[in-house]
């Protein structure tokens, strides 16, 4: 029986890649990539400024601080461009014509994820570039740094893509995009905190609860892209165990959620 869905296939495939083209041609169009290697070139000349002014291990310091704003330019930068896009196929009618033109609403989902996928890999490839011209050394770490934030970037397109189609306005989708991952950044530090206090029977023992119950919820972004993984080499096979894990795990949980949304929409 599984050869008689072997057309039906082909035939989605086909307008899949309808949908990644135009995905790909909407970044070409608004010099989204361009831009933001253009951000990612000044932030590292004054990432290296700043290792320079270091009295210790400035070499380390340019890479630190190199590799911290290529991460914050690159997420931040695909959050607003899937939130936007998004925005704009809705605005113009667009998301209609391919509602109409492919049968499985899924399949428009699964392309939109690939496509923006795509995108941040090939920025992602630049950064890796950049880092390795500032730091060129261990080019090991480097080309495992950039694998984490691959890691990381499907995460944080599966959420961008999810808000931007359940939430229709796009700026309080974006918001969201940005406190759910700055939460997923932060809450590492905070339940360290809450270790270390040992505060028990408080008046923030419910915060502490609360703050544990959402760092199971959420992922551990603050685990992905690392400068410790490039400067000190200071991973091993446990820890990619966990980072891809967690990017399988949550990237199907929310793409699987996305997909649900989509087909009980009225468009």
């Amino acid at each position: 029986m599984f050869y008689f869905y072997i057309p039906f296939y082909i035939y989605n495939l086909t307008y899949m890649r309808g949908i990644f083209l135009h995905t790909l041609y909407s970044a070409r169009r608004d010099k989204f990539m361009f831009g933001l290697l253009l951000g990612m070139i000044f932030a590292s000349l004054i990432g290296a400024f700043l290792g320079s002014t270091s009295l210790v291990e400035p070499a380390q310091m340019r890479v630190v601080y190199t590799c911290a704003t290529c991460r914050f330019i690159i997420m931040i930068g695909m959050m607003v461009f899937i939130s936007f896009h998004i925005k704009r196929l809705f605005e113009n009618k667009e998301m209609d014509v391919f509602l109409s033109r492919v049968p499985s609403r899924s399949s428009i989902v699964l392309s939109f994820i690939a496509s923006f996928v795509l995108i941040s890999f090939a920025i992602i490839a630049q950064s890796v570039i950049i880092v390795s011209i500032i730091y060129m050394q261990d080019i090991v770490n480097i080309l495992v740094w950039g694998f984490s934030l691959m890691l990381e970037a499907i995460i944080v397109v599966s959420i961008a893509t999810f808000l931007s189609i359940v939430i229709r306005s796009s700026t309080l989708g974006l918001l969201l995009s940005f406190a759910t991952y700055f939460l997923s950044r932060v809450v590492g530090n905070f339940i360290a905190y809450i270790n270390l206090s040992g505060a028990k029977f408080s008046l923030n023992s419910i915060t502490e609860v609360l703050l544990k119950i959402l760092s199971i919820v959420i992922p551990r972004l603050d685990l992905f892209g690392k400068s410790d993984f490039i400067v000190y080499g200071s991973y091993s096979g446990s820890i990619f165990v966990t980072l891809i894990s967690q990017a399988i795990i949550y990237s199907l949980l929310i793409t699987t959620l996305t997909i649900m949304d989509m087909r009980k929409r009225e468009f």
